[in-house]
C-alpha cells in the first residue's frame, strides 16, 4: 500500500485511551477472530488494490453518494437526478455510455466493484431517511453479505437502492444497482466475476419556472416548475465481466515466529480479462410542443426516443512480476485489446405503403464499431525507496483509430523529524477521440452529424502527503487542444482555441483535545472559459467534537459547510441527459451549512443530520444548477449494522 493510500485511510474511531481502531480490530478485541480484505481489480495493471472496509465512523454522515469524492457540484438538487463535478480533473472522466455521464456515481462499472476475501461470514446494513415518510420521502438502502466457501474462494452479493420523491413537483427518481461477485485467489491460479445490473428512473421538471419563487412562503409543491407534464428519464444496463490469470512462479520459504512456511513468489503471468455490458436508455415527454424545447423534430404529440449501447470486450495481457527475493526488480506487461460496439438510435425511414406513396416515419438506425488497442507497462510497487508506474495505450485501428494515452507516476516516501511524508508526481498526454454520440445522434429535439477532430491533452500534477500532521497539498495542470464542450444550445462542439486549467488545493485535520476541523479548499484559475465554466473557489469544511459517552458509545456532533463562488454553472437539458454551457445567470458564494450528530456503538453507526440548517438565515437565491434551487431545510436519519458471523 502507497503512503497515500495510508493517508486517505488513516481515519478511524477511537477508543477511549486515542488509539486508533477499526471494526474489525474492535471485534478482535472481544476475541472473536476476524481478518476481512477488501479489494478492487485493476485490470489495466493485473494487480489487485486494496479498498477500505466500508465501516468508517469518520465523515460517516455524508450519506449522498455525489459527495463521496467531491466537495463540490453541480446538481438539480434530489438525490438521485443528475450532476457534474465543480472539479476539472473528475469532471472530464467519461463513463462507456455517453448519456450517463451525469449519473456517474449511480452507476456500478467493473472497477467500482469489490471483492473480499474473509474467514468469516461478512454482512453490513445501511439504511436512511428522510423525515418525510409519505411525501417527499428520500430513503436508501444498501446491503452486502460476503463469505468464503474454502480459503481461496468466495462470493459476494451487493444491492443498493435509492428513491427520493423530491421537494418540488415532478422530481421523483428512483434507482437500484445489484452485483453479485466471486473470486478465487490461489497462488497459482486467480479469477475474479462481476455481474451488474443498474437502473435509473427519473422525473424531469426543467428547474422552477420563475426563479424568484424560491423566496416563497407557498410549500415546495405548490411552486410552478417549467415542465409540468409527464417527462421521465429511464435507464438500465447489464453487464457481465470475468478476469482470470495463471501465473509461473516457485515456492520459497519463509521464516515466521512460529513456524517456516512456503511462499509461493509469482514471475509471469497470462490473463484475461472480457465483458459484456449493455446500456438502454429511454426518454419521453407526454407534451413536448410545451414550450421547453425549442426544437420537435418528428412528433408534436409525444417524445418516445430509445437509444441502445453494447459492448463486448477483450483483453489478454503477459505479466511479469516484481521478485521481492532479489534487489533490483521492476515488473512488466504488455497486452492487446479488442472491443466489438453496437449502437442503435432514432431515425427518420422512408415507409413505402401498398401503392407506392412514400412517408418519413420514426425508425432506428443500427451502428457497428470495432477498435484494437496495444500498450504495455512497467512499473515497481514494491519496496521503501520509491514507487511508480509508467504506461501507454493505442488504438491502431477502428473508429477511435489514433488514439492514445501515455502516463507516468512516482511516489517519493521520505521522513523529516517524526513525520512520514510523501512526494507524488504525474505527468499524462492523451489523444482522445470524440465520443460515437457526439458526431452523431438524432432525437425527436437534437440532431447532429458532424466529424470532430481528436482532442489533445497534456497534464501534469504533484501532490504532497504527511501523515503527522494530517496534511495533504495537490497542484494540477493540463493543457487542451480541440476541446469538445456543449455549447449554449446543448449541441457537441469542437473548440478552435487552446486553454489551459490551473487547479491547487489543500486538505488539513486539525485536531485539538476533542476539537476536530477538516478543511478542504480548491482553487481553480482558467485561461480561457469560452468552453467550460468553473467557480474559481469551492470548499468543504467539518467542524465536530469528538468524546466517548459512558465509556461505550463513540459520538461527534458537529457541523459541515459547502460553499463555490459565483459564476456561471451550466443548465441541464432532460432530452440528452447533459449538461450545457449557459451565460443566462450566475449561481453561488452561499453557504449550505448541515448539523449532524454520529454515533458508534459496537457494530452499530447511527446519524441525525439536520441538512441547509441555515436557510432564509444567511441569505438567499440559493440555487445548484440554473432554475434548480437547493433542498429546504429538512431532517435526516441513517443507522448501519455489521455482522461478522
Amino acid at each position: 500500500m502507497t503512503l497515500q493510500e495510508g493517508y486517505a485511510q488513516q481515519y478511524r474511531i477511537s477508543d477511549a485511551s486515542g488509539k486508533e481502531m477499526t471494526d474489525v480490530q474492535e471485534e478482535e478485541q472481544d476475541s472473536i477472530e476476524v481478518n476481512i480484505e477488501s479489494f478492487s481489480m485493476n485490470k489495466d495493471m493485473g494487480i489487485v488494490d486494496p479498498q477500505e472496509m466500508d465501516t468508517a465512523f469518520h465523515q460517516f454522515q455524508n450519506y449522498n453518494v455525489i459527495y463521496k469524492n467531491d466537495i463540490s457540484v453541480t446538481s438539480l438538487g434530489n438525490m438521485g437526478s443528475a450532476y457534474e463535478s465543480n472539479d476539472f480533473f473528475k469532471r472530464i472522466k467519461k463513463g462507456e455510455f455517453f448519456f450517463l455521464n451525469s449519473f456517474r456515481n449511480y452507476i456500478k462499472y467493473p472497477e467500482d466493484i469489490r471483492f473480499y476475501n474473509t474467514t468469516v461470514p461478512y454482512t453490513i446494513l445501511n439504511y436512511s431517511q428522510s423525515e418525510q415518510q409519505n411525501t417527499k420521502n428520500e430513503t436508501t438502502f444498501s446491503f452486502t453479505h460476503t463469505q468464503n466457501v474454502n480459503e481461496d474462494l468466495n462470493f459476494s452479493l451487493n444491492y443498493e437502492n435509492r428513491k427520493s420523491t423530491g421537494q418540488f413537483l415532478n422530481q421523483s427518481n428512483k434507482n437500484y444497482n445489484i452485483y453479485l461477485t466471486g473470486n478465487y485467489t490461489a497462488d497459482q491460479y486467480r479469477g475474479y466475476f462481476a455481474f451488474i445490473s443498474n437502473s435509473l428512473g427519473n422525473e424531469e421538471n426543467g428547474g422552477l419556472l420563475k426563479d424568484e419563487d424560491i423566496d416563497s412562503p407557498l410549500d415546495t409543491d405548490e411552486l410552478q416548475v417549467r415542465m409540468n407534464n409527464a417527462s421521465r428519464t429511464k435507464v438500465h444496463s447489464d453487464g457481465i465481466s470475468y478476469s482470470h490469470e495463471y501465473r509461473l512462479g516457485k515456492y520459497v520459504e519463509k521464516e515466521t515466529e512460529d513456524m517456516i512456511e512456503d511462499v509461493f513468489i509469482p514471475r509471469l503471468g497470462v490473463q484475461h480479462f472480457v465483458e459484456y455490458t449493455s446500456y438502454k436508455r429511454y426518454y419521453s415527454n407526454d407534451n413536448p410542443n410545451g414550450g421547453f424545447f425549442s426544437d420537435v423534430l418528428t412528433n408534436n404529440s409525444f417524445t418516445g426516443d430509445t437509444t441502445r449501447f453494447k459492448r463486448f470486450y477483450n483483453r489478454f495481457q503477459l505479466n511479469s512480476f516484481e521478485a521481492p527475493d532479489r534487489k533490483y526488480t521492476f515488473g512488466k506487461n504488455a497486452f492487446i485489446e479488442n472491443e466489438q460496439i453496437t449502437i442503435y438510435q432514432p431515425m427518420m425511414v422512408n415507409n413505402e405503403d401498398a401503392v407506392g406513396n412514400v412517408t418519413k416515419v420514426y425508425g432506428e438506425k443500427k451502428r457497428t464499431y470495432s477498435n484494437n488497442y496495444v500498450g504495455g507497462s512497467i512499473y515497481r510497487r514494491e519496496g521503501t525507496f520509491w514507487t511508480w508506474e509508467g504506461n501507454a495505450r493505442l488504438c491502431y485501428t477502428g473508429f477511435k483509430k489514433g488514439e492514445f494515452d501515455i502516463n507516468f507516476k512516482m511516489e517519493k516516501p521520505f521522513v523529516i523529524g517524526k513525520d512520514t511524508m510523501a512526494l507524488q508526481a504525474f505527468t499524462k498526454i492523451q489523444n482522445i477521440s470524440p465520443d460515437y454520440f457526439e458526431q452523431e445522434y438524432f432525437s425527436n429535439h437534437f440532431e447532429w452529424d458532424q466529424s470532430l477532430d481528436n482532442q489533445q491533452r497534456f497534464t501534469l500534477g504533484g501532490t504532497l502527503f504527511s501523515k503527522d500532521k494530517t496534511l495533504e497539498l495537490g497542484a494540477r495542470y493540463a493543457l487542451n487542444t480541440k476541446f469538445i464542450y456543449n455549447n449554449e444550445n446543448g449541441l457537441p462542439t469542437q473548440g478552435s482555441k487552446e486553454f489551459s486549467i490551473f487547479s491547487a488545493y489543500a486538505k488539513k485535520h486539525f485536531k485539538v483535545g476533542s476539537f476536530n476541523f477538516l478543511a478542504h479548499v480548491r482553487l481553480q484559475q482558467l485561461s480561457d472559459d469560452s468552453y467550460i465554466k468553473l467557480p474559481q473557489v469551492s470548499a468543504y469544511t467539518s467542524t465536530y467534537f469528538y468524546f466517548l459517552w459512558e465509556k461505550v458509545m463513540h459520538t461527534h456532533i458537529g457541523f459541515d459547510t459547502r460553499y463555490f463562488s459565483s459564476y456561471y454553472a451550466d443548465t441541464y437539458d432532460p432530452a440528452t441527459s447533459r449538461f450545457h454551457l449557459q451565460t443566462e445567470k450566475k449561481i453561488g458564494n452561499f453557504p449550505q451549512i448541515d448539523l449532524f450528530v454520529n454515533l458508534k456503538l459496537k457494530r452499530t453507526r447511527a446519524f441525525f443530520k439536520l441538512i441547509n440548517a441555515a436557510e432564509g438565515l444567511i441569505g438567499e437565491d440559493q440555487f445548484t444548477a440554473l432554475h434548480y434551487p437547493l433542498n429546504r431545510r429538512t431532517f435526516r436519519l441513517g443507522l448501519s449494522w455489521t455482522f461478522y458471523d
